[in-house]
């Protein structure tokens, strides 16, 4: 039996559609169906430097701060599991300013990353969590925590987030493929109506 997706959702993106394109903008190769009937978006790496970006964050009329951000997460399936590289992980970036940027077009750059010891099941959806304990979405998923949290730039608390996006690792083994079903985040004080996008085939 699977799992009803769509009621866990507040927004859907399809593949083939203009909204998907700007979602995996720069992914290489684009996302595809799943050849075995999962819903989703399926990154099959054939060339080294092959990886996929998901971008799923937009302000919108209320811009979100890093003091205000309370965490994000993305379901997905790993079918093969070499290392952690393996696994996709999240990056949260902030609006640049012209002064003490961190990169050309971002202020601060953070990257919420799997631990070595982290428990992954091949071909099974879980849902990975920037936060220990995930208070937005609970699916019925083994719930993972992305604990390894690297920071480049200033990181103030006062800093617009203009991104986050689930990105593959450009260094995994070409044996990498991976299924992104779900991603989203919540604010600290405004978790019940936490953006959620489905990914749909």
């Amino acid at each position: 039996m699977s799992i009803p997706t769509e009621i866990w959702h507040n927004n859907k993106v399809k593949l083939g559609t203009v909204a998907a394109a700007s979602v995996y903008a720069d992914s290489n190769p684009a996302p595809v169906a799943d050849p075995s009937g999962r819903d989703g978006w399926l990154f099959d790496k054939s060339a080294a430097t092959d990886k996929f970006n998901y971008y799923f964050y937009g302000e919108g009329t209320n811009p979100m701060t890093l003091g205000e951000f309370g965490g994000a997460w993305f379901t997905a399936h790993v079918d093969n599991y070499v290392n952690t590289s393996s696994v996709p992980f999240i990056t949260v970036y902030t609006k640049p300013t012209g002064a003490g940027d961190a990169g050309a077009w971002y202020r601060t750059r953070r990257v919420y990353a799997c631990r070595h010891d982290t428990e992954v099941t091949l071909g099974m959806a879980q849902q990975y969590n920037t936060e220990a304990i995930n208070p937005a979405y609970q699916f019925p998923y083994h719930q993972t925590h992305l604990s390894v949290l690297q920071v480049t730039g200033p990181n103030l608390d006062t800093e617009e987030i203009l991104t986050m996006a689930v990105h593959s690792d450009s260094g995994s083994e070409l044996t990498t493929q991976i299924l992104v079903t779900n991603v989203g985040f919540y604010r600290k004080n405004n978790v019940v109506h936490s953006p959620n996008i489905y990914l749909s085939s």
